[in-house]
C-alpha cells in the first residue's frame, strides 16, 4: 500500500477512533483490516481487558473503560495501545495530569509507534503552560514522515504559538497584580466594565447563582458601582436601573464622563437580533429609557460589548454577524451629523482573526485599543492584546500584554484610566476570593496609551453656593467642532470631560438667568496630564455683574480677532439675543508692557472689534458700550508671563 508505515500494528489502538484519525493524518489506506495486525502486548489478560475498555469507551462509559485499562496495564506495563487510549480518555474527562503521563509513557516505550501522540501531548502541555515541553513535542510531531499538508500547517501554527508563549514567560513584566479586595470581589465572578475619567467611579458586573440551594444551576448578572475615597474603593453597591425589568442586559459601559450608558439588551422586543446595543443618558440625575442604536449599527445577529470614545463619536463593539473574519469580530461605527450611527466597518486584519476577538476597550486617547482574543498567539485560551492607531488611522499588529497580565487561564477584559498608568483586569489569580476577581496594576511603559487629561468642574450659584444643573459645551478652538456637551449634575453641579494632548479647548457653562462662564485649555505637546479641577460660580443677570471672556483672542499688539474667538463670540451673541432687555459694556484690558497711551488705544480698539462682531450677528449697537482701560485695572501681577496673560482680557459687564 502507498506510504505504508513500518509498524502497521498501530491500527490495534482503538479501531473506532484513533485509527481513523491516524489514517487521515498520515495517508494510510483505510481498507486494511484490524485482524491483519497484532497488539504490542502478547498478554491475553491485558488484551482482554483492553478490548473491554475499548468497548466501554465507544459506549461512552468512561469510568468503566478506565478501570479496564488499568487492569490491562497491570498485566502488561508496556502495552502501548492501552497507554494511548488511557491518555485519550483522561484528556476527554479533564484529567490532564494523567493524560500527559499516559502519552509520555506510550512515547517512551516506542517513540515511532504513533507519531500523532507527540502533537496531542504538545497540546496538553501547552494548555498547562509547559511551553518548552510543548515546543519539543510539536517539533517531534512535525518530524514524522508522510504528514498530510493540512495537518502539517496546523502543527506549524501550534509550534509557533508554543514558541511565542515560551518566549513571553521568560520575559515577564516586573509588575504586581493587586486584588481590589473584599469591598469589590467575592466568591462569585466579577468583571470590570468601566471607570470614570477621574478614576473615582468603577462600574462592574457580578455573576452569581440565583438560588444556591436549587438543584439546577441558574446564574444572574448584577451591576455594581464603587467610588474611591482616599485611595480606597468603597463597599460596592448594586447599581439599580429603573427599567432593568425590560429584559436581559449586560456588557455595560459608561462613557468616559459617566453621563451615557451603553449596553447590550438581549431578547428585547425592540431588538433586531439576539442582542442589540442600546444607550441611556443621565439627565437630571435620572437615566432615560433605553434607545436602540438602530438598524444601521445593530444586525439580526449578536451585537454586544460596546466601548465608546471620549468624544462620544466612535463606538467599538463585537459581533458575530455574517461577513466577518472569525467567530466574533471587532467592529466600529461612527456618529453621523443627524445623530444616527453609521453602518459598522469590520476592523479587519491585523486585529481580527479566524478565532474570537472580544471585549474591546478604546482608551480616551482615541488611539489605543485593548481587547481579548483567542486567535492571536498567546498563553492559552484568550489573552489581552493592545493595538495603536497611526496617523493614517491604520491599526498596528496587536501586542500580547504578556506575563503576568496574561496566563494560561482566560483573560477577558481590561480597562485603563485616563492617565494611562493604572489598568484594571478581570482574571482568576492565586489567592483571590473565588472565580474571576478584579485586579489593578501599573502598566509597563511599552503598553501605555497616550496620557489624557480632563477637566472636572463644580458649578455653583455665586451667592448661595448651591449646585446648579447647567448646560456645558466643550469645543475645539481650532475648528469650532463640539467635543462633548451635556448638563451638569443637579445633585452636585459636576461635569467631567476629556482633554487630549495636541488640541486646544474652549469650555462654556451656561444657565438661564445667569451670566455664562468660559474657560480655555491649551493642550500642546508639553502639557501635563494633570487634570484641571475648577469651581465655577455663576452670577445671576443683574446690574454690574461681570465676567471675563476667556476665549476671545487677538493678534499680537493688534485688535484683529483670531478665528479661535468665534465660538465664544457666537455664545455671547446668543446670550444677548436671549436676554434682549439688557445693555452691556465691553471692557478691553492689557498688561503693562508698552506705553500707557498705546495700551489704552489698543484696549479700546479690541473692545470695539468685539462690538462690531456682535453687531454683525444682529445685536443693536445701542445695547453695547465699548471701553478701553489699558493696564489700569490689572487683576494679576505683571511680573510673570501668567500674570500678564490674565491681565490681557476682555470683560463683559451688565449695565
Amino acid at each position: 500500500m502507498e506510504n505504508e508505515p513500518s509498524k502497521p500494528q498501530v491500527y490495534a489502538y482503538s479501531i473506532a477512533l484513533l485509527c481513523l484519525f491516524f489514517v487521515a493524518v498520515f495517508s494510510f489506506s483505510a481498507s486494511a483490516q484490524r485482524d491483519n495486525y497484532a497488539f504490542t502486548s502478547v498478554s491475553k489478560k491485558a488484551i482482554s481487558a483492553y478490548n473491554k475498555a475499548e468497548k466501554a469507551y465507544i459506549e461512552r462509559n468512561t469510568a468503566l473503560a478506565e478501570n479496564h485499562l488499568h487492569d490491562a496495564l497491570k498485566a502488561d506495563q508496556n502495552f502501548i495501545e492501552a497507554w494511548l487510549l488511557l491518555g485519550d480518555l483522561c484528556k476527554e474527562v479533564g484529567k490532564t495530569t494523567e493524560a500527559i503521563a499516559s502519552f509520555k509513557k506510550a512515547i517512551s516505550i516506542d517513540p515511532t509507534f504513533f507519531p500523532p501522540a507527540y502533537g496531542i501531548l504538545g497540546g496538553l502541555l501547552y494548555d498547562e503552560g509547559r511551553y518548552d515541553e510543548a515546543v519539543a513535542n510539536f517539533s517531534s510531531a512535525l518530524g514524522a514522515e508522510n504528514i498530510r499538508p493540512e495537518l502539517q500547517s496546523q502543527l506549524k501554527k501550534k509550534l509557533e504559538r508554543a514558541e511565542f508563549a515560551a518566549d513571553v514567560v521568560k520575559n515577564p513584566h516586573q509588575i504586581t497584580l493587586n486584588n481590589l479586595g473584599s469591598n469589590i470581589n467575592t466568591a462569585d465572578d466579577e468583571f470590570v466594565n468601566s471607570i470614570r475619567l477621574d478614576g473615582q467611579l468603577l462600574l462592574f458586573t457580578r455573576k452569581f447563582q440565583s438560588d444556591p440551594n436549587a438543584d439546577n444551576t441558574v446564574f444572574e448578572e448584577g451591576f455594581f458601582i464603587s467610588t474611591k475615597t482616599e485611595e480606597i474603593w468603597t463597599n460596592a453597591q448594586p447599581y439599580e436601573l429603573a427599567w432593568k425589568s425590560i429584559g436581559n442586559m449586560g456588557a455595560l459601559a459608561f462613557s468616559p464622563d459617566g453621563n451615557s450608558l451603553y449596553f447590550a439588551g438581549c431578547g428585547w422586543s425592540s431588538g433586531l437580533g439576539s442582542c442589540d446595543i442600546y444607550i441611556s443618558r443621565l439627565i437630571s440625575d435620572e437615566w432615560t429609557l433605553p434607545k436602540n442604536l438602530g438598524k444601521n449599527l445593530n444586525s439580526s445577529a449578536w451585537d454586544s460589548q460596546p466601548s465608546i470614545s471620549a468624544d462620544g463619536k466612535e463606538l467599538y463593539f463585537v459581533s458575530n454577524r455574517s461577513g466577518g473574519i472569525g467567530g466574533s469580530d471587532l467592529y466600529k461605527s461612527v456618529l453621523l451629523e443627524d445623530g444616527s450611527w453609521s453602518k459598522p466597518i469590520n476592523l479587519g486584519e491585523p486585529l481580527n482573526t479566524s478565532g474570537n476577538e472580544m471585549a474591546p476597550y478604546i482608551h480616551p486617547d482615541g488611539k489605543t485599543l485593548y481587547f481579548s482574543s483567542d486567535g492571536h498567539p498567546g498563553l492559552g485560551g484568550s489573552d489581552i492584546f493592545m493595538s495603536r492607531k497611526d496617523e493614517a488611522d491604520r491599526w498596528a499588529k496587536p501586542i500580547n500584554l504578556g506575563v503576568p497580565i496574561n496566563s494560561i487561564s482566560n483573560e477577558i477584559n481590561l480597562i485603563v484610566d485616563a492617565s494611562g498608568n493604572q489598568a484594571y483586569l478581570s482574571a482568576k489569580g492565586d489567592g483571590g476570593f473565588g472565580g474571576y476577581d478584579i485586579y489593578t496594576f501599573t502598566l509597563p511603559e511599552s503598553l501605555k496609551p497616550e496620557p489624557v487629561s480632563f477637566v472636572k468642574a463644580i458649578v455653583l450659584d455665586v451667592e448661595t453656593s448651591l449646585p446648579l444643573a447647567s448646560a456645558f459645551e466643550l469645543k475645539l478652538l481650532q475648528t469650532g467642532e463640539t467635543s462633548i456637551s451635556g448638563t451638569t449634575s443637579k445633585m452636585d453641579g459636576s461635569m467631567i470631560a476629556a482633554l487630549i494632548r495636541g488640541n486646544n479647548y474652549g469650555l462654556t457653562i451656561s444657565k438661564e438667568g445667569y451670566l455664562f462662564h468660559s474657560e480655555s485649555f491649551i493642550m500642546d505637546s508639553s502639557s501635563s496630564e494633570k487634570p484641571f479641577l475648577i469651581e465655577v460660580r455663576l452670577q445671576s443677570i443683574k446690574k454690574n455683574s461681570k465676567i471675563v471672556l476667556n476665549n476671545v483672542y487677538f493678534d499680537l499688539n493688534k485688535a484683529v480677532l483670531k478665528p479661535e474667538s468665534n465660538n465664544e463670540l457666537m455664545v455671547l451673541a446668543q446670550f444677548l439675543k436671549d436676554n434682549s432687555n439688557i445693555r452691556v459694556e465691553l471692557g478691553g484690558h492689557t498688561d503693562s508692557t508698552g506705553s500707557e497711551k498705546f495700551n489704552l488705544q489698543l484696549s479700546k480698539e479690541r473692545a470695539e472689534s468685539v462690538m462690531l462682531f456682535l453687531v454683525k450677528q444682529g445685536i443693536e449697537i445701542s445695547r453695547i458700550e465699548a471701553k478701553g482701560y489699558g493696564s489700569s485695572k490689572s487683576i494679576s501681577s505683571n511680573e510673570t508671563e501668567e500674570g500678564r496673560r490674565l491681565n490681557r482680557r476682555t470683560e463683559l459687564q451688565i449695565l
